[in-house]
């Protein structure tokens, strides 16, 4: 497979940066230029992928909001539910007159 035609760039660095390259080239096992090449691709694909976290920070506070707008209205609903007086309902012990009130056990002192 034939390889990408390269362009030759040649630019000053600061001394301490270099040694950084060097230092990294050596333990990556790369030439020099492979070592910046990686690392300017990768600050591209970091710069991509910030802002897809970028946009998806927007879509989570979009999100955010349209959420609690929907609670907001819920708890106004239900407030106004708790405000409006609501139909005389009979108490369920008098729909049953003459029905002793359910006791899950025994009273005290008296056998099964």
């Amino acid at each position: 497979m034939p390889r990408e035609p390269r362009s030759h760039l040649r630019f000053r660095i600061e001394p301490r940066l270099q040694k950084q390259l060097e230092k990294a080239r050596k333990e990556s096992g790369r030439t020099l230029t492979a070592e910046i090449t990686e690392r300017l691709k990768k600050s591209f694909s970091d710069e991509v992928s910030a802002a897809g976290v970028e946009d998806f920070r927007k879509y989570l506070i979009e999100m955010r909001a349209g959420i609690m707008e929907e609670i907001r209205r819920e708890l106004n609903d239900l407030r106004i539910d708790l405000q409006q007086p609501k139909d005389e309902e009979a108490p369920l012990s008098s729909s049953i007159q003459g029905t002793p009130p359910f006791q899950p056990y025994p009273p005290d002192g008296e056998k099964k």
